[in-house]
């Protein structure tokens, strides 16, 4: 079969005016607001302490860890995932929304508003946090994150040299950068399980918010690796990510991969400088002034002959690090920074509730409920995660079909509690397998994706398929993100977009029904 055909189109692109850049970006945000909106009503949107992060919050300004609760600490009434130790209810979710709920009820009562457990008593169900904060931080950069990071893939892939994905052909592509990323992104917002999760957030639900989350950060983290490479953004990214969902340290592998990639890459480019060729070196002047041929140097596995050209290349591409020493020096220090903030913070509250820093309470979530469907699987063999998981929770993520009745002319779309194939939801991921050799080419790709092979052994481990999630798979949105940025360049081929245009449309209405219903 020929790859040929999804192949990245690579030229030299001329810089795209901001105009163009912010049109389409305004474009494509209203045109997803505008779709969304009758399925989300985003202005009836509320963070009551419900939600176990904004609970913890509250307990935190009254100087205590464990939760308050309103039927006591008896085991059996705490609510769901909650970690009951030593006759105390704790969270175990990860504290991202936590430490935002802290800041956020802090400013509040600086501005007088009256005190969150008191209002919620008052009226169940009222928002402890403004509700345009919440909003805010939730909603929006969703598709500002994803238009960006589909952006910086697409010109990754487009400019010649190490930053390229593939060898690609040398005409111009169908869709200019913007156009290409707004369309990466609508199908990010309206194609993937992002929506229905989305839907539960209304009401500040605690996984699937903090599933949406996670998803701002790892869009982070895949736009910086692909192309800029300013490693400060991947670390707070992954920061980011980590504090909502703990599966996503694991993209520090992908962060770590690329940094082996330059250091090798370097040591590479060290030596034929030093070999008895009389080959230009990385610091003669020729080389300093056609970057395109110094990129073939530094990173060998590229170069070609449509990298070393006579001309120097456009400055958009000076913004990209082609030194591997940079990219090396920079990537340390966005890693130590991740273990040192993100994993701290982490390890530093585990050890504060459960007396462990790798203790996460989970193991406790099932105390006086050994009769729960998932305390049974736990208990089962004595793991939260287990090889044995595997085989059933593979079935979930990529074979369950969902459920179709037409009734009165509406469309109603459900499934299994345990989830329906992700495959059969967002269709354009399996591009992720067709153009499989296009970005195993790709340094920076190929790491993200193992990253997220890593990501995705964990979940297809654990104890709980995702349940409940009637209509798509929650816990395949831990890769999602990662998987559209990867893809975006071949998504958008002459090939392959009439398939991403269709795969758009299909996947928007079996979305758009999923939610309604």
């Amino acid at each position: 079969m020929s790859f040929t055909g999804l192949e990245p189109d690579r030229f030299t692109p001329p810089r795209e005016p901001l105009s163009t850049v912010l049109g389409a970006l305004a474009l494509m945000t209203l045109a997803v607001f505008l779709i969304l909106s009758p399925i989300l009503h985003l202005s009836d949107w509320s963070a009551p302490i419900t939600n176990l992060n904004v609970l913890e919050a509250v307990a935190w300004r009254e100087g205590r860890l464990h939760l308050s609760t309103p039927l006591g600490q008896d085991p059996r009434y705490r609510p769901t995932d909650t970690a009951f130790v030593n006759g105390r209810v704790y969270n175990i979710f990860p504290p991202f929304m936590s430490f935002f709920s802290y800041a956020a009820l802090t400013l509040q009562s600086w501005q007088g508003f009256d005190d969150a457990l008191a209002r919620e008593a008052a009226d169940p169900g009222t928002s402890a946090i403004y509700a345009p904060w919440y909003v805010l931080l939730v909603f929006w950069p969703l598709p500002i994150a994803a238009f960006w990071a589909a952006r910086e893939s697409i010109l990754a892939a487009q400019r010649p040299g190490p930053l390229a994905g593939s060898t690609g052909c040398p005409s111009p592509p169908t869709l200019t950068p913007s156009i290409g990323a707004a369309l990466i992104a609508a199908y990010w917002m309206l194609g993937t399980p992002l929506t229905r999760l989305l839907y539960n957030c209304q009401t500040a639900a605690t996984n699937e918010l903090n599933h949406v989350l996670a998803g701002t950060g790892l869009l982070l983290v895949a736009g910086d690796l692909v192309h800029r490479r300013r490693m400060w953004i991947a670390a707070v990214g992954l920061i980011w990510a980590m504090w909502s969902r703990q599966l996503t340290v694991f993209y520090l592998l992908a962060l770590l991969g690329l940094v082996w990639s330059a250091w090798r890459t370097r040591k590479q480019g060290r030596s034929t400088a030093r070999g008895s060729n009389p080959s230009p070196s990385l610091e003669s002047p020729a080389v300093a002034a056609n970057p395109a041929q110094s990129q073939s140097l530094l990173m060998p596995e590229y170069a070609s002959a449509s990298t070393v050209v006579a001309t120097p290349l456009p400055s958009p591409i000076q913004d990209a690090p082609t030194d591997p020493a940079r990219i090396v020096r920079r990537g340390l220090i966005a890693a130590l920074l991740v273990i040192i903030v993100g994993g701290g913070a982490l390890a530093t509250l585990n050890t504060l509730k459960f007396g462990h820093p790798f203790d996460t309470g989970y193991a406790a979530i099932y105390a006086g409920r050994e009769k729960d469907l998932y305390a049974k699987r736990y208990l089962r063999y004595q793991k939260l995660f287990d090889v044995r998981f595997l085989p059933e929770n593979f079935y979930w993520m990529n074979l369950a079909p969902p459920t179709i009745e037409v009734r009165r002319m509406t469309a109603i779309i459900s499934g299994e509690g345990d989830g329906t194939a992700l495959w059969i939801t967002s269709p354009l991921l399996l591009l992720v397998l067709i153009a499989a050799r296009s970005w195993w080419r790709d340094p920076a790709r190929r790491a993200l994706m193992l990253a997220s092979f890593v990501v995705v052994f964990g979940f297809l481990c654990y104890h709980n398929t995702g349940s409940l999630q009637r209509g798509f798979h929650r816990f395949s949105m831990d890769v999602v993100p990662i998987w559209l940025i990867v893809i975006a360049p071949y998504a958008v081929t002459r090939r392959a977009l009439p398939f991403t245009l269709a795969c758009l449309a299909y996947s928007t209405l079996y979305f758009h029904f999923l939610c309604r219903n």
